[in-house]
């Protein structure tokens, strides 16, 4: 492969990767990645973790309507909500306890991982389903992940019109194909 087609195809990687992810607003917790690829969940986890980052945490309302507003693609997403070898669902990242759930959420004590449902009405409710079940994913910057330091950059205030920042290794890790 000649330089000027690697460099086109370094260039459509970046733009491809760069796509995926969403900023926040004041206040929030800041960027999203929305994977394009499925993955079953504990692998889902895996792959936010080489992102030094975390399955979202969408444990109040307003960390959901943040993540809701940013989606675009109508597709399912695992997100941080686990019941795995648990006796109730809580958040991976915090440990925190499902204590928002949207109205016509469908939740399953024989499911143990949470993901995001697409409604007709341009909305999402959580759903929880078999973790080794193949879904794309949402990641956030995170200071823990499952128990285990992310050593993240934890940015937590984005001011207005600031874009997300990613730092060198984490964007070469978004680029590298599994």
């Amino acid at each position: 492969m000649d330089l000027p087609v690697k460099r086109l195809t370094f260039g459509l990687c970046i733009f491809v990767v760069i796509g995926n992810w969403r900023i926040g607003v004041d206040g929030s917790a800041g960027c999203h990645y929305f994977s394009i690829q499925s993955e079953d969940y504990f692998d889902s986890v895996a792959v936010c973790q080489k992102f030094k980052m975390c399955l979202a945490d969408l444990s109040t309302k307003a960390a959901f309507d943040e993540l809701e507003d940013k989606q675009t693609d109508r597709a399912e997403y695992w997100f941080g909500l686990n019941g795995y070898e648990k006796p109730d669902l809580s958040y991976i990242a915090s440990s925190k306890p499902k204590d928002y759930l949207p109205p016509e959420s469908e939740i399953s004590v024989s499911h143990s991982c949470g993901f995001l449902k697409p409604r007709p009405n341009n909305k999402y409710v959580i759903g929880t389903a078999q973790c080794g079940l193949l879904k794309r994913f949402v990641c956030t910057p995170s200071a823990m992940c499952n128990g285990v330091p992310t050593n993240s950059s934890l940015v937590q205030n984005f001011s207005k019109g600031m874009t997300c920042n990613i730092s060198a290794e984490t964007s070469l890790l978004l680029t590298l194909k599994p």
